[in-house]
């Protein structure tokens, strides 16, 4: 991340994030009980989304924020700007500046490309245990970058 240094591990680019967040978005709507048919609650949520990513120095990203009839105080971020908002926390938020803090915190997922980073995770640990299922594993020699830099390997 060059905006804080941190490293990263990403094997999985941000566009496949986005197309499966955009395949997945209707189950996950549907999970969540559908989308909201409350008026006031879809209000409120556009326009405090619509503040932060006007104002807040938000990388364009096409942002979609979806409000979901869950009654639950949550909120998710699905990746090529996909943002999910709970009813419940719309409920739970004292004032907008309380629903534009977990806003923001989901936007920052997504630029920050946590899911990307998360998917790329998921995919090494699958090839490793692939790989250490090979019967000729012994001779294959695995290191893997640790966050600082350095280097590790299975064998020691």
């Amino acid at each position: 991340m060059p905006e804080t240094g941190r490293k990263q591990f990403l094997s999985v680019h941000q566009s496949q994030v986005a197309s499966l967040a955009e395949q997945m978005l209707p189950a996950i709507v549907m999970r969540k009980g559908g989308l909201s048919t409350d008026a006031a609650k879809v209000a409120k949520v556009q326009k405090v989304g619509d503040k932060i990513i006007r104002y807040g120095n938000v990388p364009s990203n096409n942002w979609r924020i979806f409000v979901v009839s869950d009654p639950r105080p949550g909120a998710s971020s699905h990746g090529g700007g996909i943002i999910v908002i709970n009813e419940g926390l719309v409920d739970f938020c004292r004032n907008e500046d309380e629903l534009a803090a977990v806003i923001g915190h989901e936007i920052a997922h997504d630029t920050c490309r946590h899911l990307a980073e998360r998917h790329s995770r998921n995919a090494l640990a699958v090839s490793l245990i692939q790989m250490a299922s090979q019967p000729d594993y012994g001779s294959v020699n695995i290191l893997v970058e640790i966050s600082d830099g350095s280097t590790a390997s299975p064998k020691g």
